[in-house]
């Protein structure tokens, strides 16, 4: 078994389905072609996706159209994604590399996403690390940069990276392996093929060791950021319904603690690409900004400043808002909270996050809404206030108030959802029958 054969095996142990991306290029039709024999010898769907860019015309197309014949031939699942890169880069103001990465990215994990795929394979080699590390020093980049890409990366896996793209082409022509030409690979414009073309050779020059050397430098550095690593307080990052919360307090830290907590912070929300020291330090910074205070991240993440954490989270477009819901008897799902309703023996205990309410005091136009304008709330034992001022009082982080499940009749709020229920339905001497309120955070 060859070292390629046998790297392909260790990234793929106890997987049983990936998707894996491929250009046409000799990287990745070896790639292919090493997935497709370990397949016969194991447990493992692949599904193939092909990026087209909408950059090199008819040339991108014949790309596309020989990737599929390939996997027409061999019986593959093949799914072909087109993007518009050009446009995309001019409406975000990205370079087209970083356009073309981002959209490629959003295409792999929709496919996956589709098709119920955790892993992605993927066709990077020894000179992509090489370049990959240079530009990453070149752009400041902490040591988390310095140390590049890596073999087994969250749900990316790259069984090639110990290899070169000289070794990938001699398989690829001893194996008799299809492949295609990128004819972007020559243009200087890609800062990548610049420094490829115009960088390394006199640097290889004067160090002909280039690649083991910075190889060597990046496992050195991957050594120290192992033991910083060990130091870091993760435990005290919390997930809570699709939100990452990092107590403020953390960010006192020194920086190579808690700069560590907010990369885990992105990856928790599965981004992995494109956070950068600049993103980094606007988050670290975002703990002097005033409660409800939010930033702009990169891969459609936000920052929203708590009351105790600094939030990150996947942005929302809209107004999280669910139409009226009659209030009766049963289960209901509203936004990301299920409710359920039931009737209560006279003879209680209460329990935390369960609300008991009078069942005749619930007027008969009783519905679950979002707060609106106006809105007021008297919460038992205490006085009427403005349901805004009460979100303030408990503290609700202000991007949660708009999607905050509450009980109305009319402009009266008659419970917030696992919080307070309002001195109007309350159980008392006189009540005949007790419904039970209980709510499930969904995400």
């Amino acid at each position: 078994m060859s070292q390629l054969h046998k790297s392909v095996e260790f990234c793929l142990k106890n997987i049983q389905k990936v998707a894996v991306g491929v250009s046409g290029g000799a990287d990745s039709m070896v790639l292919l072609s090493l997935l497709q024999a370990y397949a016969q010898t194991h447990s493992l769907e692949i599904v193939v996706v092909h990026v087209e860019h909408g950059v090199r015309g008819e040339q991108s197309v014949e790309d596309a159209r020989f990737v599929q014949a390939y996997c027409k031939k061999y019986g593959l699942p093949c799914f072909v994604q087109n993007v518009q890169a050009p446009a995309y880069a001019k409406q975000h103001g990205y370079t087209l590399e970083q356009a073309c990465r981002e959209l490629r990215y959003k295409a792999f994990e929709s496919v996956m996403k589709k098709e119920h795929i955790s892993y992605l394979v993927l066709a990077h080699h020894a000179d992509d690390q090489l370049e990959t590390v240079l530009m990453h020093i070149c752009r400041g980049s902490g040591l988390k940069g310095a140390v590049g890409m890596q073999v087994k990366q969250g749900y990316v896996l790259r069984p090639l990276l110990p290899f070169t793209k000289e070794q990938l082409v001699a398989y690829a022509q001893e194996n008799d392996i299809s492949y295609r030409e990128d004819s972007t690979n020559q243009d200087t414009e890609y800062t990548r093929n610049f420094i490829r073309k115009h960088v390394l050779p006199p640097l290889q020059t004067l160090y002909p060791t280039l690649q083991e050397n910075i190889a060597r430098f990046s496992e050195n550095i991957e050594k120290d950021l192992s033991f910083i690593e060990s130091n870091v307080p993760y435990k005290e990052l919390q997930v809570l319904h699709g939100e990452v919360h990092i107590p403020k307090h953390l960010f006192s830290l020194p920086y190579s603690l808690s700069s560590r907590l907010v990369y885990k912070a992105f990856q928790e929300l599965q981004v992995f690409q494109d956070i950068e020291q600049k993103h980094i330090a606007l988050v670290l910074s975002s703990v002097a900004l005033k409660s409800g205070s939010k930033l702009d991240m990169p891969w459609e993440t936000e920052v929203c400043v708590g009351y105790t954490d600094i939030i990150l989270r996947k942005k929302t477009h809209k107004k999280e808002a669910f139409a009226l819901q009659r209030f009766q008897v049963g289960t209901c799902t509203l936004s990301n909270v299920k409710i359920t309703v039931e009737p209560h023996p006279q003879t209680i205990t209460f329990e935390e996050g369960v609300h008991y309410v009078d069942a005749f005091k619930i007027p008969a136009d009783a519905v679950w809404r979002t707060k609106q304008q106006g809105d007021v709330f008297q919460k038992l034992g205490a006085g009427t206030k403005k349901l805004a001022d009460y979100f303030t009082d408990k503290k609700i982080e202000r991007h949660k108030r708009d999607s905050w499940p509450v009980l109305a009749s009319k402009e009266n709020i008659l419970l917030v959802a696992g919080k307070d229920i309002s001195e109007s339905v309350k159980i008392d001497a006189q009540t005949e029958e007790i419904l039970a309120i209980q709510y499930k955070w969904l995400k």
